[in-house]
């Protein structure tokens, strides 16, 4: 028998739907809860495992589509009209949504940010540490200032729409706002407990990324998972990505 129960939520972002599951734990009180952001390109699938995981344990997670985050989003909106920054309005939208609830711990809400979703997360809690707990990247995109830069000299030569890396279609304001935007430049603006976990093998976004973040943020552990590469940690990685994500929750709850 579960443990826990999921259903659909459906956030309203200014006329625009975000999709979503939530996995809800199975007790009385109220629970402390984990919103999942998910990486370019992918949606809340990626989030699954460790939702179910979390829930089981007696943490809810929500994992959502960011709109227009990915050719398979189940939200409204076009990959190409995506950024950065529209991302972080969405995840605040999400995190105001559940802040709401009446089954929630308002002292305890985490948020899992993967590669990009991992920068978004970054600039959400970077601008809101009375309203999060605590923050855990896992091979956090910290590159993407650097990769927009090495794609284009300058905003002038960046078309009105354009493959990115071959994943999937992007508008020119995905270039403009991660152009504009160092994540270093915010780290430092954390204040909460940070827990990143990064693959020595990763191919994507070097490692060398989450050790300068390290340098930056106050109150930070690198964890570095050998043999993983980068998106999703598999099978015993993931694993090991899980417990030291239930580890962290738990030593700080309050």
């Amino acid at each position: 028998m579960k443990s826990y129960v999921k259903s659909e939520i459906i956030i309203n972002n200014n006329g625009k739907k975000i999709h979503g599951i939530l996995f809800k734990p199975l007790v009385e009180a109220k629970i402390p809860i984990v919103v999942y952001s998910h990486e370019l390109a992918n949606n809340h699938e990626r989030g699954i495992n460790y939702a179910k995981y979390l829930a089981s344990n007696g943490i809810g997670c929500y994992v959502f589509d960011y709109c227009g985050g990915s050719n398979n989003s189940k939200s409204d909106g076009k990959t190409t009209e995506m950024s950065i920054l529209t991302e972080e309005n969405d995840l605040s939208c999400v995190i105001c949504f559940f802040r709401k609830q009446p089954y929630f711990d308002n002292n305890n809400l985490f948020i899992i940010g993967a590669s990009l979703g991992g920068a978004v997360a970054s600039l959400y809690a970077s601008k809101n540490n009375d309203l999060i707990n605590s923050l855990i990247l896992l091979y956090p995109g910290f590159n993407v200032y650097d990769s927009v830069h090495d794609f284009f000299h300058s905003l002038e030569d960046v078309p009105k729409e354009l493959s990115f890396k071959g994943w999937m279609d992007v508008g020119k304001i995905f270039i403009k706002d991660a152009w504009n935007t160092n994540i270093y430049d915010f780290l430092e603006k954390i204040t909460n407990p940070v827990l990143i976990l990064h693959g020595d093998k990763d191919n994507l976004v070097s490692l060398d990324y989450s050790k300068k973040a390290l340098e930056v943020l106050s109150n930070a552990e690198l964890i570095v998972i050998k043999g993983a590469s980068h998106h999703i940690f598999f099978k015993e990685y993931q694993k090991l990505a899980q417990n030291y994500i239930l580890e962290f929750i738990k030593n700080q709850l309050k």
